[in-house]
């Protein structure tokens, strides 16, 4: 930088210092939510008009995410919080989340220090606090013996009772074992409302779990839990459905994935009826997701989802000729009403979507896919089938995707009418995605159409759009 260059560089600084502090406080708020909380600490430390918009920004508290590296220095950034957390007493605290960050490397080893922030955690924690989130990327193992080693001492410290307060708890890490003397998270959290944990993998080994740790899951208080785990052959012999809505009675929503390269060796688990929860979204194999999907019964159930493991193809991923009938049977022996089902990633015939459809009158919103020589039969079906009974009365939205084509169609339906072909306003026509140009008639044929949808993809849209509603509005008796 020439000399004559620095005055006004000084000028642009003071400038920037002399911001108003709603502004540096918007400033802090992005900045304290990305990786640079350790050093907003020691800015505000000697900076006071950083330090007053630190000390008068809820913001910043109400979730605060503290990420170490390999080289951090764990003593001085625990001091930091220990420090901040105490002068802002005035602000509410809700949330704190620990994060490892790897970088580049999954094999990255924990920085030196850490004891000192399970020190932090079980004494010198804000009471505030009430979501806790532990998450640790990448594959090294010293993460599991930490977090072992924490609730180790949480359980051997009972006058403190540090987890007391906690709400939600969130666990990330490559495996995880719980300490021997334990036999459920309740023990820890006794209030505990919502459970999340995120794990790589289970084997054996003197780290892994034994066949019963799913027991562990068994929490009275808990309301909401997701749990994603890729269960190896040892672990799922298990029911994990099943067994988690039978451990928890006040359970209302749950995240579960099924992800088991062993759906042949589940065995039979009884039924089980859970009469709390309304909010199903269940991931993996889908022939382990539709064996135990028969065997729970949710009378109050109103949202299913249903969703291949990433990492599986559909069409060899033990198939989906069961998915439909389990659903059916489940909704059967539950008496529940669907109101939103979505099967995006399960591949359908026209004969597997209009028995479903038919069977299920309460649905609202449902999300499909079917296979790319679909021809759209069902619709007719559906309308012939609408001559002498209702079907469909209660659809407003559906979103139909062919596997071949790679295009969505989004229909939506509001009022008593359904746009045709243009938008208006509260019955429109969405249509989003469009990835390639391929023949999308091919799927819903208009012969009035053909010629412009070969050389348009709109005309394709528009053409296949208004087809599939009029059908749909024919089908729910609103033509």
């Amino acid at each position: 930088m020439s000399l004559a260059t620095r005055p006004q560089a000084a000028v642009r600084r003071l400038n920037l210092m002399s911001l108003p502090n709603e502004l540096l406080s918007i400033i802090l708020t992005f900045a304290t939510s990305e990786y640079s909380v350790q050093e907003i600490f020691t800015l505000a430390t000697v900076c006071s008009l950083f330090r007053d918009v630190l000390l008068k920004t809820p913001s910043v508290w109400a979730d605060l995410k503290v990420t170490f590296y390999r080289g951090t220095d764990m003593a001085n950034l625990v001091q930091l919080i220990k420090k901040w957390s105490k002068r802002s007493c005035a602000l509410p605290t809700t949330a704190l989340t620990l994060s490892h960050d790897t970088g580049f490397s999954l094999f990255a080893p924990l920085p030196d220090g850490m004891s000192s922030l399970a020190d932090f955690i079980l004494s010198g924690a804000d009471p505030r606090t009430k979501h806790i989130t532990l998450s640790f990327h990448g594959l090294s193992l010293e993460s599991v013996t930490w977090m072992k080693e924490l609730f180790t001492k949480a359980l051997g410290n009972k006058d403190l009772k540090p987890f007391e307060n906690i709400r939600s708890l969130k666990l990330r890490a490559p495996c995880f074992a719980m300490p021997d003397d334990v036999t459920t998270f309740s023990q820890l959290f006794p209030n505990l409302d919502y459970l999340h944990v995120s794990f790589l993998r289970i084997r054996n080994g003197p780290i892994s779990p034994s066949a019963d740790w799913f027991k562990h899951f068994a929490l009275p208080t808990v309301r909401r839990m997701t749990v994603y785990i890729h269960i190896y052959q040892d672990i799922c012999r298990r029911h994990l459905l099943p067994l988690i809505l039978s451990q928890n009675p006040e359970l209302e929503i749950l995240y579960l994935d099924i992800s088991t390269w062993y759906p042949h060796l589940l065995t039979i688990f009884r039924p089980v009826t859970q009469k709390r929860i309304h909010t199903l979204h269940l991931s993996g194999h889908m022939d382990a997701v539709a064996r135990q999907l028969a065997l729970v019964t949710c009378p109050r159930l109103t949202s299913l989802t249903i969703l291949d493991a990433p990492f599986m193809n559909p069409l060899h991923n033990g198939g989906n000729l069961g998915v439909v009938p389990n659903i059916l049977k489940m909704v059967n022996q539950s008496g529940c009403k669907l109101r939103v089902l979505d099967l995006s990633k399960s591949l359908l015939s026209d004969r597997q979507l209009f028995d479903l459809l038919r069977a299920l009158p309460s649905l609202r919103r449902v999300s499909i896919s079917v296979r790319g020589n679909c021809d759209g039969s069902v619709f007719d079906m559906l309308h012939e089938r609408s001559k002498t009974e209702r079907v469909l009365p209660a659809l407003k939205y559906i979103v139909v995707t062919v596997e071949a084509s790679y295009q969505r169609l989004v229909v939506k339906k509001s009022g008593p009418r359904v746009a045709h072909g243009r938008r208006k306003t509260g019955k429109d026509v969405l249509m989003t995605r469009i990835f390639h140009d391929a023949p999308f008639w091919r799927f819903v044929q208009d012969p009035r159409r053909q010629g412009s949808a070969r050389r348009t993809g709109f005309a394709v849209l528009k053409s296949a759009t208004f087809k599939v509603e009029r059908k749909l509005a024919q089908a729910a008796g609103k033509t």
